[in-house]
């Protein structure tokens, strides 16, 4: 987990690239459970980039708006709850 979050605090470009390869490093030993000899992960990297670019490019029209609108409401709801920060 620290990983990821070390990961996430890098620009989105560098995120992507140290996610991918990590990724790619964890889906190879999964593969080779199942007798799939991937002998170079690096192989997945940019297929592995491009599954994590995909959604991030879907939702990026409205994602700010979203989350804009959720941290509102969070915030109203602790305050109406007494939690203080």
């Amino acid at each position: 987990m620290i990983f990821y979050g070390a990961a996430l605090t890098q620009d989105e470009p560098v995120a992507i690239q140290l996610l991918s390869e990590h990724e790619a490093t964890v889906a190879q030993a999964f593969l080779r459970i199942f007798g799939f000899d991937v002998s170079d992960s690096s192989a997945l990297v940019p297929l592995r980039s491009e599954i994590i670019k995909a959604p991030i490019d879907l939702c990026e029209p409205d994602a700010l708006i979203e989350i804009n609108a959720t941290t509102s409401y969070v915030k109203k709801q602790m305050l109406l709850h007494g939690v203080t920060y």
